[in-house]
């Protein structure tokens, strides 16, 4: 028989009782397809935990999780950026999971603390943490299977630095086991690889981040989430076509592609909407009035106009970044360790003149402090727990959350408007925050600007994660930041003016 969590069966003071520990149950934080997270007071130290609450449909799926949670315990979490796992115990017909409580999502963190895009100096803190922490997991062997914002929580928000975790297990697997054809990540996320139905390895996470850190840096989402061709469409206008190789052994290839002859052979060209839908017998949805069609990422570095010289060169060092990332051959996509020496996390290309160092000096600001050891990349995951087991002794149950300090001055997450004037954000009510994936009022990257009531078609369907709704589409870049959208395009008309008359010339 089927369970069905609710407030009835449990109740806000009610006891949750372990082998060792007693949970009193504060609130509930979450709910989820997986259950309910409840905020809970470990009564014997009255320490707050996080406690998720799985329904029986679940309970089958936990044991996997659990054999990735007990290795990424082995050693302590809070130096590779990874939430930390206390217990599993069944209370009356529940099976309850505890984890340390982190405060709000990335997803949260967007709407209620920034409400607009994120500039590149705080996109970077986060990108070399989860860097850390995907290194540590290729080490161990494990891959994610569904990094996205609300599954990477901040620590801390009244810490003027970014300290971020990457949470929620519930899809990682082996990286020695993963079955080739299956459809994995949620829509937007998913790696071209994953797509066409090819063998894959742990570069699908690093695809998920550099798809995470774009939405980050857009305010909503890189590619169309609400159908799978347009998503596909935008990932071949952005990054171009798959390889010969890769369209010819995917599985899944002649979903989005076809072969045809041309005066040079045979070529391999998208589907139109049309052929999409007659070969699937699911409708493509039209593109957006809203979205733009960018040529490449190069594009994005556009979309915001240039505030100062440093940051813009921080910015197209952001871009360079995303490009290592979302490269459709796997096999050149950065692996962790790789992109940890990119100059944009290096901050090597900043100005080290102190008479012009102050955005320097705020970039560093919002970095946590090197906390984190480099792991050198295995094969063998299994043989390289075991030999770090040894040296090691597991992470106590009892252990606190450690913050990381900042050696440099410290500088408040604020925005600057118009008037160069700093804009204090609102503080909010942070008791009632998720710790797992997101609810469907949650599925948003931000909240619809007033500004564009009509472009977005509310009647589209969002394609969910298998452990959580996906983000919707909204539209884009937010009018906070974007400030002349004409800027942009006439940007790109030069260029396509400027290419025709060399061509003419020649």
């Amino acid at each position: 028989m089927s369970i069905t969590l609710t407030e009835s069966q449990l109740i806000f003071g009610q006891v949750l009782q372990s082998s060792s520990t007693q949970y009193t149950i504060i609130e509930f934080i979450g709910e989820g397809a997986f259950g309910k997270v409840a905020k809970c007071q470990v009564n014997s130290t009255s320490k707050l935990v996080a406690v998720k609450i799985l329904k029986d449909t679940f309970v089958q799926d936990v044991e996997e999780e659990l054999s990735m949670l007990s290795k990424i315990n082995l050693l302590d979490p809070d130096q590779f950026n990874l939430v930390k796992f206390h217990e599993r115990f069944e209370y009356s017909s529940y099976t309850c999971l505890v984890f340390e409580l982190l405060e709000m999502n990335l997803l949260q963190f967007l709407k209620t603390k920034l409400g607009s895009s994120m500039y590149v100096n705080q996109i970077r803190p986060i990108a070399k943490q989860m860097l850390v922490a995907l290194q540590r997991l290729q080490s161990l062997g494990i891959t994610h299977n569904d990094i996205k914002p609300d599954n990477v929580m901040l620590v801390n928000t009244e810490e003027d630095t970014l300290q971020v975790k990457l949470i929620d297990f519930g899809q990682a697997h082996p990286s020695s086991s993963t079955t080739h054809g299956k459809w994995l990540q949620p829509m937007g996320y998913r790696a071209p690889e994953v797509c066409l139905g090819l063998p894959f390895t742990e570069a699908i996470d690093m695809w998920g981040l550099g798809y995470m850190l774009a939405n980050l840096y857009l305010n909503t989402n890189l590619f169309p989430v609400s159908c799978e061709y347009l998503m596909m469409k935008a990932m071949v206008e952005y990054l171009g076509m798959p390889s010969e190789d890769q369209l010819l052994f995917g599985m899944h290839t002649k979903r989005f592609f076809c072969q045809e002859a041309d005066e040079f052979g045979l070529g391999w060209r998208l589907l139109t909407p049309e052929e999409y839908s007659d070969i699937n017998r699911v409708k493509a949805k039209e593109w957006p009035t809203w979205r733009p069609h960018f040529f490449s990422l190069d594009d994005l570095l556009y979309i915001y106009e240039e505030e100062d010289a440093e940051e813009f060169k921080d910015r197209t060092e952001f871009i360079d970044f995303l490009k290592h990332l979302l490269t459709l051959d796997e096999e050149k996509r950065f692996s962790p360790t790789e992109a940890l020496q990119h100059p944009f996390i290096r901050m090597s290309h900043l100005s080290q003149d102190p008479d012009s160092s102050d955005y320097l000096t705020t970039a560093q600001a919002l970095m946590p402090t090197e906390a984190s050891h480099s792991v050198t990349p295995v094969k063998d995951g299994e043989a390289h727990v075991a030999e770090e087991a040894d040296e090691v002794p597991p992470t106590p149950a009892s252990s606190q959350i450690t913050h990381i300090e900042t050696d440099v001055p410290k500088v408040p997450l604020s925005h600057v408007n118009d008037d160069n004037e700093r804009v204090q954000e609102p503080c909010q009510d942070l008791g009632k925050e998720l710790h797992l994936p997101a609810t469907q009022s949650d599925s948003g990257i931000c909240s619809f600007p007033e500004q564009f009531p009509n472009h977005c078609d509310e009647g589209l369907e969002c394609v969910s994660s298998v452990n959580g709704p996906m983000v919707e589409d909204v539209p884009f870049p937010t009018p906070k930041r974007f400030k002349n959208i004409r800027r942009f395009f006439s940007r790109i008309q030069k260029l396509f003016f400027s290419c025709c008359c060399s061509s003419v010339q020649e």
